[in-house]
């Protein structure tokens, strides 16, 4: 116990010393343009790091984290630039930090470019440590990355450039499902007509899967008359990568000891079964 409060009592003494520094520094008589910027930047870099004992670990905390319940602490993943992850991130940002308000408009701007990097970064890194340049930062981010033309762009992109498959995994089959999902989905939130890109979609995924899958779907889907969903399509890869799980490393392999017209009815067995 003693030697406890020996430690608590150094610790205290060295944070003491720390302020008094900070202090003085702050308090020299060289106020030139340079010396003040750069005492801007010391002072929130000391704030940062005082956080830590203040908070009981390295980040601001806000109102919504405040709990009975010792709740995970929310994670903010850095910003880089892509268009796709813009609006996840300020809204996270937002909610965790602009919303604190135990932090001033300088220090959220601090926050901020802590949490920006490459292009972003670019785009603020200048602005002076100020109430109003929190207000500027967020405004050029809002006009470079809150495009919603670009993010739907993006998400095309995505679905086109996704890998595709030389062969039949599980996987692999609901990767490609899981991608698709969730690049439609963004697409939809934008207010894309999603719902009338069916046959498009499906082509774009067929050019993806290997060729026994395409060839089991076609197979199944044998009336040319109804043209396929995506919802279909998308619940014919999951049954197919839920078959390949159940049968594992038992299930033969095409052009070896099954013709391949004995392994597409072995495999619609299957997929009905």
């Amino acid at each position: 116990m003693a030697d406890e409060l020996k430690r608590l009592v150094a610790a205290r003494g060295n944070r003491k010393a720390t302020i008094t520094r900070m202090y003085n520094y702050i308090h020299a008589p060289d106020t030139t343009e340079e010396n003040v910027e750069e005492v801007e930047e010391k002072y929130f870099d000391i704030m940062a790091y005082f956080s830590k004992y203040i908070d009981g670990d390295g980040g601001p905390s806000s109102s919504s984290q405040e709990s009975s319940f010792h709740l995970p602490r929310i994670q903010i993943k850095s910003f880089n630039g892509q268009v796709g992850d813009y609006q996840s991130f300020i809204s996270l940002f937002i909610s965790v930090i602009g919303k604190d308000k135990k932090l001033n408009d300088c220090e959220k701007l601090y926050y901020l470019k802590t949490y920006l990097e490459g292009e972003a970064l670019d785009l603020i890194k200048h602005l002076p440590l100020t109430a109003t340049s929190y207000v500027n930062a967020l405004n050029l981010l809002k006009q470079r990355y809150d495009n919603k033309k670009q993010v739907i762009n993006h998400h095309i992109n995505l679905l086109l450039d996704m890998p595709g498959m030389t062969k039949t995994t599980a996987v692999g089959l609901r990767n490609l499902v899981s991608l698709t999902k969730q690049h439609i989905g963004a697409l939809q939130s934008l207010g894309a007509p999603t719902e009338h890109w069916s046959l498009i979609v499906i082509a774009i995924l067929q050019r993806k899967i290997d060729q026994y899958t395409l060839r089991a779907f076609h197979i199944e889907k044998q009336s040319n008359d109804d043209l396929p969903k995506l919802d279909d399509f998308l619940l014919f890869l999951e049954q197919r990568a839920s078959a390949l799980e159940i049968v594992g490393s038992s299930l033969p392999k095409p052009g070896y000891s099954i013709e391949k017209s004995m392994w597409d009815a072995y495999v619609r067995g299957l997929l009905k079964g």
